[in-house]
């Protein structure tokens, strides 16, 4: 009888790895506007800035090329007070005390946007684009547009009458929306009926929220509040920045905290701890608003507009991870000392190395070709802060990398 030989086929997985970190520090963009109430606004490579002065009132400036150039939008006189923008394609929508207006980026002036549904003096506080859907914040009532603005309906079932919606944002399906007055509001039926979100939330005077996940951030006037379970709780968020807080941006899984007095931080396990990001900026800026641009994130800060680059700090390509490969874990140890429990499925070099959140390398500890099978390394933290930093494992052509936290 002829035996047939069979051919074990192990699968090996092929994963492409791209390190993507902040630059190391903040720089000026050729800003020449007024640095008052500056708030900005974001749409891929395009930023829009707004500005007050007491001479010219308000007025929007655009840069598309990262803050090299700002063009004037709308006549320097034009007398109009923005609430609130966004950006749509080529066009920014901007909601006033009376209605909405529409300029072309293009363009020196100012139109009364069409927006069927909506009354013509109706006080737009706030503006969003969540999926493919506009929500528009008013008083007592939000508005929704399927057509980028050109026709709205009126969404105020289970909103407080006098409640200005001040911040709209979105996680999936569900809609949030932030009062001056009346806290936090939820719809899970796009906006036809909402729920107030305010158990635990002692200050109900919203200006701004964030969503990162299930969790939750709200700036209010006495400190900011979270919530780890969408919304159904609260509590005040003891581990934030010390100072009044102006704005949260969440960039993938990057949080970046705005403050009055102590710049920017930034925190890379939710909101547990964060770590001062301020390498170019005065450790004291003011910072008015945080948006996220193509390549940069942007801060409106009190001395003009700064920008921070993305940096792409490796490429790994075509890497092989073996079915008895396992995901490195890391565990911090008493002290100044940490453990990294791995397997390896043959005898090959491994590299371990750490990164502060700007992306510059602090440790180094591993550097050497290890034996197959359970490996236990361990290293000194001691010569480094207590914070959030990156892990990066290297073992042959499998990379892994992951945030971990140094504690005391």
């Amino acid at each position: 009888m002829e035996k047939k030989s069979v051919n074990m086929i192990r699968c090996l997985h092929i994963i492409t790895i791209l390190v993507t970190s902040i630059s190391a520090q903040w720089v000026k963009t050729n800003w020449t506007g007024e640095n008052s109430f500056l708030n900005l606004y974001s749409g891929g490579s395009k930023v829009v800035a707004r500005t007050w002065d007491a001479l010219n009132g308000d007025r929007m400036f655009l840069t598309n090329d990262n803050g090299a150039n700002w063009t004037l939008i709308g006549s320097v006189d034009s007398g109009i007070d923005v609430l609130s923008s966004v950006l749509l394609d080529d066009n920014l929508l901007a909601g006033t005390w009376e209605g909405l207006i529409k300029s072309p980026l293009s363009s020196i002036s100012w139109d009364v946007a069409a927006s069927t549904g909506m009354s013509e003096n109706t006080a737009v506080w706030s503006i969003a684009k969540v999926n493919n859907t506009l929500f528009a914040g008013g008083t007592g009532s939000l508005y929704k547009s399927s057509d980028n603005g050109l026709t709205w309906t009126e969404l105020k079932s289970g909103i407080s009458a006098n409640a200005r919606i001040t911040s709209i944002t979105g996680n999936g399906e569900t809609v949030f929306a932030g009062s001056d007055s009346s806290g936090v509001f939820m719809s899970t039926n796009g906006g036809t009926s909402w729920t107030a979100i305010n158990s635990g939330l002692t200050d109900k005077r919203i200006s701004r929220i964030a969503v990162m996940g299930n969790k939750l951030f709200a700036i209010t006037l006495t400190g900011v509040f979270q919530s780890v379970n969408n919304g159904s709780s609260w509590n005040a968020a003891g581990s934030m920045p010390a100072g009044l807080v102006n704005c949260i941006l969440v960039v993938n899984d990057k949080i970046f905290a705005g403050t009055d007095t102590g710049g920017v931080y930034i925190s890379a396990d939710s909101g547990a701890a964060w770590t001062s990001f301020n390498e170019g900026m005065h450790s004291r800026a003011r910072i008015l608003s945080l948006v996220s641009g193509e390549n940069a994130l942007f801060a409106g800060t009190d001395s003009g507009v700064m920008r921070i680059p993305y940096l792409t700090t490796g490429v790994e390509k075509n890497l092989t991870v073996h079915p008895d490969h396992f995901k490195p874990r890391f565990i911090n140890n008493n002290g100044s000392s940490a453990t990294l429990l791995f397997m390896l499925s043959a005898s090959q070099k491994v590299d371990i190395e750490l990164y502060n959140l700007r992306g510059s390398q602090v440790l180094s500890p591993v550097h050497k070709k290890l034996e197959a099978g359970a490996r236990s390394v361990s290293f000194n933290t001691g010569s480094i802060a207590p914070g959030s930093y990156v892990l990066r494992f290297k073992a042959g052509r499998t990379v892994y990398q992951q945030t971990i936290s140094i504690q005391r």
